[in-house]
């Protein structure tokens, strides 16, 4: 492998400098011009390995060199993904000219792989349909403590926990991707067997007990009477345990996905995800 001596990744400047396996020092240079790569220590000087002129054509190989590769050589902190695709190739290279020939049929090798296929844009917009709607039928129906019967979602609910998942991965706003993740703990309070009335530790719903407590003494007395004779307190305790641990499942799944969302090449988001 090449080793990686420098790069700048910031508002001043986009390039890397890379010296190959056989030692030839690489220059690689990425600007709103387009890309150039020469065998040179400082960019002045030296043979053009690949030099295109073309933005659009740049990120199109960008594009298919992404598609080659399966785990990136680049830091972390380098998150241009251009500069990142140019530079983990050269860091695979041997020497200039293997480079100079991998980057200058990138496009050729690339066929339909950097493209996003039809059935691909179908499952998105199949997806942002189920979150649309779950987040709305949430934003409509808060369950503030209570146990609600799974048949009341608008989907099967492992399937708007997928959905959800890969949503945060491909999702470059900050605030939806909390609202999702908001949106997706609610899913542990919704379980089987429980029909049309919720459950609730206290026997009594959420807006229940609101109108009981702005009304008068009588019906306070009555609401401390329907909590004290809860038939459904043992059962709600023990589907409570049971949406607990599934609320662990679900924040790890979270966590999974936001953390793909930080690995994954924007790319290869577009290419999987749509």
């Amino acid at each position: 492998m090449g080793k990686l001596i420098r790069y700048v990744d910031n508002k001043t400047g986009c390039w890397s400098r890379i010296n190959l396996q056989n030692g030839d020092p690489i220059w690689i240079s990425v600007a709103q011009t387009g890309v150039v790569i020469k065998r040179s220590r400082l960019g002045f000087m030296g043979a053009k390995l690949y030099n295109e002129t073309n933005a659009y054509n740049a990120a199109k190989t960008a594009q298919a060199l992404d598609a080659q590769i399966s785990r990136y050589l680049t830091p972390s902190e380098m998150t241009n993904l251009v500069l990142c695709a140019f530079t983990h190739v050269a860091l695979e290279c041997k020497s200039a000219a293997q480079l100079s020939v991998r980057l200058n049929k990138a496009l050729d090798d690339e066929g339909t792989s950097g493209l996003i296929s039809d059935e691909n844009r179908k499952k998105a917009r199949i997806r942002e349909q189920i979150v649309s709607e779950y987040g709305n039928y949430i934003e409509h129906h808060p369950s503030v403590g209570e146990i609600h019967d799974v048949s009341e979602l608008p989907y099967p609910k492992e399937e708007i926990l997928d959905a959800i998942s890969l949503e945060i991965v491909r999702e470059k706003n900050e605030q939806r991707v909390e609202a999702m993740k908001a949106c997706a703990i609610w899913l542990a309070d919704f379980q089987e067997n429980i029909g049309p009335k919720p459950l609730t530790m206290l026997g009594i719903s959420t807006s229940e007990m609101i109108a009981e407590v702005t009304s008068n003494d009588g019906d306070l007395k009555n609401l401390a009477a329907k909590i004290a004779g809860n038939p459904d307190r043992e059962k709600y305790e023990s589907l409570r345990k049971v949406a607990d641990e599934e609320l662990v499942n679900i924040q790890s799944k979270l966590m999974a996905a936001e953390e793909l969302r930080r690995q994954m090449p924007e790319v290869k988001k577009c290419q999987i995800l749509g």
